[in-house]
């Protein structure tokens, strides 16, 4: 809903409240009439926030964020990251979503980027951050939409000490980061982080380890936008 169409309704609201008082009037009691438009009263607020809150909601939620890091070798340099995502439209027309912010430490083919098994339908760029967006039939309010990212990622994992990080930038309900180890390099240490920029702080979320020590795994529940969540491991 627009500024134009929301402030229409309140206007038409308020009419209906100005014009109600002089009808009762004439075919009911004083008291009556007092209690019905307090009753209405009640209830034109309660449509008016509802409506104040619908306006101001993003045209999507994401419902879960799900980031798969697989490392192939002992080096590194082989990896694949699969970036799940289930979203709810909150108003009719949601025709496409876009995951942004996509970069890496070491190489990314942007010809090699898929979402859902096929090419993305937008991609750019700003800042050396990527950004691809799959475009689908419009969606109803409510419906909600399970897409998958793939990005082989080369030489990205290097060193003694790595992390696979999410900036959450809308509104989302469940983030879980999974990173999946090669056979050969099992894992020795792990932990989570929190922050923006250069102020980074531990999560106070311990990952889990299975028992081969070679899949960590966390969930951060409704995770605040602008912030980047990190799994850090050490191997």
């Amino acid at each position: 809903m627009n500024r134009s169409n929301w402030r229409e309704e309140v206007i038409g609201l308020i009419s209906l409240i100005l014009g109600l008082p002089s009808f009762l009037l004439l075919v009911l009691q004083g008291q009556i009439v007092i209690g019905i438009l307090v009753g209405i009263l009640c209830l034109l607020t309660v449509i008016v926030v509802w409506l104040r809150f619908d306006r101001e909601r993003p045209a999507l939620t994401t419902l879960k964020v799900v980031k798969e890091l697989t490392i192939n070798d002992k080096n590194g340099s082989k990896a694949v990251l699969l970036h799940r995502v289930q979203i709810r439209a909150n108003r009719k027309g949601v025709d496409r979503f876009c995951f942004s912010g996509i970069s890496s430490d070491g190489t990314i083919d942007p010809e090699s980027i898929e979402i859902d098994g096929q090419k993305p339908n937008e991609k750019g760029s700003a800042a050396g951050l990527r950004r691809v967006c799959k475009i689908f039939p419009p969606m109803q309010r409510g419906d909600t939409k399970n897409i998958v990212m793939s990005i082989p990622a080369i030489n990205a994992f290097p060193s003694e000490e790595e992390s696979l990080v999410h900036g959450v930038n809308e509104e989302t309900k469940l983030l879980k980061m999974v990173v999946n180890l090669p056979a050969d390099r099992t894992v020795r240490d792990a932990w989570s982080c929190i922050g923006v920029g250069g102020d980074i702080k531990d999560s106070g979320q311990a990952p889990e380890i299975d028992s081969s020590f070679r899949r960590l795994e966390i969930e951060f529940k409704n995770p605040k936008e602008g912030i980047e969540y990190s799994l850090c491991w050490r191997w």
